[in-house]
């Protein structure tokens, strides 16, 4: 069996390259972890173990992960963010066993897909329903069905080209793989306007976004303020914003991230 520091090169030298922006101490803090687990899953299953039964995993452990949270109970909490925090190193080491085993399929990415499309849908319902119970103002229910609705739409936005790779609409994917981008002059403002939204992308880096949860909710917990409102209120403002990037970027079609997730599965074909 490999050493850790030989497994790192095997499955995460094209991870560590090229870090988030955004978070990058907590990425690589998770990929420091994520590896050992997956070294422990190589040895009990004698390198037989299938990728795609932990991606299904994740998908379990952060739906009973976020919707536990509705609780006040604070043990009831923490153990919520425990399988909210398992469920983001074991999102890494599913691509770390396909890396190592090569079996990187189109069914291990579209459970990926999933697993990031039930993601935050699941931890905000959970705090959505939180903040009803303790306020008793449906203003809360109200916009955390906005929110899931906002988040899923960005989700499929995004994931739709995997379903339709996955149900061999391949010709679909060709024109779409091969069509122009709609930069004109008149798009130029537009263009601009992506830029001065892109601070938005933020909320996509879940390990980030749960770091920062855990401390507004420990914090709120302690001092009975009103911190996790606030954190709920921001986060919502922050996904129509970037919902409001989407629309523009599919618009003008210019959106580089997938633009090479499609390159390298319609190459793959």
């Amino acid at each position: 069996m490999e050493s850790i520091k030989e497994l790192k090169e095997i499955c995460q030298a094209s991870k560590r390259n090229k870090p988030p922006k955004f978070s990058m101490a907590g990425y690589l803090l998770y990929r420091d972890i994520s590896i050992y687990i997956t070294k422990f899953f190589l040895l009990i299953t004698n390198k037989k173990i299938n990728p795609n039964f932990i991606s299904v995993l994740n998908i379990i452990l952060i739906i009973l992960g976020g919707l536990t949270l509705r609780h006040h109970s604070f043990r009831i909490n923490i153990l919520a963010f425990i399988l909210i925090i398992l469920s983001i190193l074991l999102d890494k080491v599913d691509g770390e066993l396909a890396r190592y085993l090569k079996r990187d399929t189109l069914r291990g990415g579209l459970l990926e897909q999933v697993y990031h499309f039930v993601f935050m849908p699941s931890i905000l319902t959970g705090l959505g329903l939180k903040l009803f119970f303790t306020y008793q103002d449906n203003i809360y229910l109200f916009l955390t069905l906005l929110v899931v609705v906002l988040i899923i739409f960005n989700t499929i936005s995004s994931t739709f080209i995997y379903f339709m790779l996955f149900f061999k609409k391949i010709e679909w994917v060709r024109q779409y793989h091969n069509q122009e981008r709609k930069i004109t002059p008149a798009n130029r403002a537009l263009l601009k306007l992506l830029k001065i939204l892109k601070f938005s992308t933020i909320i996509a880096r879940n390990d980030l976004m749960i770091f920062m949860f855990l401390l507004v909710y420990v914090v709120d917990f302690f001092n009975s303020s009103h911190f996790l409102k606030w954190f709920f209120i921001i986060y919502i403002t922050l996904v129509a914003i970037r919902f409001l990037r989407i629309v523009v970027t599919k618009y003008l079609n210019v959106d580089e991230d997938a633009q090479k997730i499609i390159s390298k599965l319609y190459n793959s074909l």
